[in-house]
């Protein structure tokens, strides 16, 4: 009977043993998951520190953004009425009047072609300097053939100054301007008589 308990005394010292060693093992475990836990806690404190400070760049982005819309605006808005003052300006300070023809002059034919300064590739001043934006009554001619400064007059299109010229003009060619771009392109080509007066 001595022998019995003294077997169960050693098996619960055991048991009490390895209790104590089991809880042991679970408080080790629940320290490393407490520090895990702390970790990812930590670790999403920063990426919520990350996205909040993401967010506040983007913020001042679009702010930051949405002054310099309003700078150009702006800028945009004080070149606008600059150029509209200064084509004010100049529309006031050289008024053109169409030439007159003033006596009977030279009744000549030729061949016609018309352009205009408002095709993308051509230059708004003529050969002889004239702008063609103030004074649109011009003719591109062969000077051997119309002297310039020469007066034309061209019927259904009024009265013209030879201003102008072209390496294509040549002989009895002239290339008259026309500010309308599409009456220009459906000019074509023609054959017509024109009145020369040319200049004393």
């Amino acid at each position: 009977m001595h022998d019995r308990i003294s077997v169960l005394s050693d098996e619960k010292e055991i048991l009490e043993m390895g209790k104590r060693e089991l809880e042991e093992s679970v408080l080790s475990e629940k320290k490393v998951v407490d520090e895990l836990r702390k970790e990812i806690s930590d670790k999403n404190i920063t990426i919520d520190g990350y996205e909040q400070s993401l967010k506040n760049i983007n913020e001042e982005n679009i702010q930051l953004q949405s002054e310099i819309d309003v700078l150009l605006n702006s800028i945009s808005y004080s070149q606008v009425e600059e150029s509209s003052l200064v084509n004010a300006e100049s529309t006031e300070s050289v008024a053109f009047e169409q030439p007159v023809v003033t006596s009977t002059g030279m009744t000549m034919n030729v061949e016609a072609t018309a352009y205009s300064t408002n095709q993308p590739e051509l230059s708004s001043y003529t050969a002889t300097g004239i702008d063609l934006r103030q004074n649109p009554y011009v003719v591109a001619v062969d000077p051997s053939f119309i002297p310039l400064g020469s007066t034309i007059y061209i019927e259904g299109y009024g009265t013209f100054i030879a201003g102008d010229t072209g390496g294509a003009i040549v002989g009895n060619r002239i290339d008259i301007h026309l500010t309308d771009l599409n009456a220009c392109y459906n000019f074509g080509r023609r054959s017509m008589q024109i009145q020369v007066v040319f200049p004393q």
